[in-house]
């Protein structure tokens, strides 16, 4: 029989792994699901959200919405209210995922309440932020910006430069949407800066994907171009595949602005060879059309 003492770190560690490591994170928290049984407990339910939130990060959406479900019950049942909260972040991130907009609106907004009235400004910022990206996705850009921007105040005043950065990455994006680019530079940039103390190589990967797009938006390309490159090499460094698929898609629109036909199509044919093997069929379209068109425009 598993001792509580142990029970209780490998479900910490399980927790602790559900975002970075989630095969690691979901085979502890399956072990430690099945030492608990039927037990109705504290440390079943956070058994269930470590589970819940490793198979989110895994894409396997369904399994995670019945596990971080069984964990908000247990939570509300022992009266757990910011475990209740966080459970419902996390069904918000399932939604989203999944397109289901409404669902995710109402999860986080639900968290947000929550959070507010215990008084957990972090977790509030988050619950923002979340927010943020789901009007994203709605092309509510008004609603994507006024959270994003409350967000990034209250990251600020609480001096957590990742979550500052972070913010400021999903600013950026909504400016880069609304076509401000000059906008869009200045923030992505800023957060490259936090970034580069600490971030991984591909969150910086991908922030030098989204600058290198705002100054390709304001014929910036040479500058653009860097970015793109720099972003590629972060990829390749990190074994990211799909990430150097994407930094070969957009130094081949580069390409293709400058009249470089040659180069373009040995770009999106790179682009294309990744996202066909990785299964990507959205981003294997786009980079399909893209090379078909450089292929008619000859060398």
């Amino acid at each position: 029989m598993t001792k509580p003492h142990d029970l209780r770190q490998t479900i910490e560690r399980a927790k602790a792994l559900a975002d970075q490591e989630p095969e690691t994170a979901k085979a502890l928290a399956e072990q430690a699901l099945a030492a608990l049984a039927e037990i109705l407990s504290l440390d079943k339910a956070d058994a269930l959200y470590a589970k819940g939130v490793a198979q989110y990060r895994l894409n396997e959406f369904q399994a995670a919405e019945l596990a971080l479900n069984g964990a908000k019950t247990l939570y509300e049942r022992f009266n757990e209210p910011s475990r209740v909260a966080a459970s419902l972040n996390a069904l918000g991130n399932v939604a989203l995922a999944i397109g289901n907009y409404s669902n995710a609106l109402s999860a986080y907004q639900q968290s947000l309440n929550i959070w507010t009235s215990v008084g957990d400004a972090k977790a509030i910022a988050t619950a923002l932020n979340n927010l943020g990206n789901a009007y994203y996705n709605l092309s509510d850009y008004p609603n994507a910006l006024e959270l994003h921007q409350r967000a990034l105040g209250l990251r600020e005043s609480l001096g957590d430069e990742r979550e500052i950065a972070a913010s400021l990455n999903n600013l950026g994006v909504v400016y880069a949407d609304c076509a401000d680019y000059e906008s869009a530079k200045e923030i992505f940039e800023k957060s490259l800066k936090l970034k580069e103390k600490f971030a991984s190589p591909v969150s910086l990967g991908s922030t030098y994907v989204n600058l290198g797009n705002a100054l390709r938006n304001l014929g910036r390309r040479e500058e653009a171009k860097i970015c793109y490159e720099t972003a590629k090499r972060f990829y390749e460094s990190s074994g990211r595949e799909a990430g150097v698929a994407i930094a070969s898609h957009c130094l081949g629109k580069l390409c293709e602005d400058e009249k470089l036909n040659k180069e373009a199509k040995e770009h999106f044919a790179k682009s294309v060879e990744i996202f066909n093997r990785a299964g990507m069929k959205r981003e294997l379209m786009l980079s399909l059309g893209k090379a078909i068109s450089a292929l008619q425009q000859g060398d």
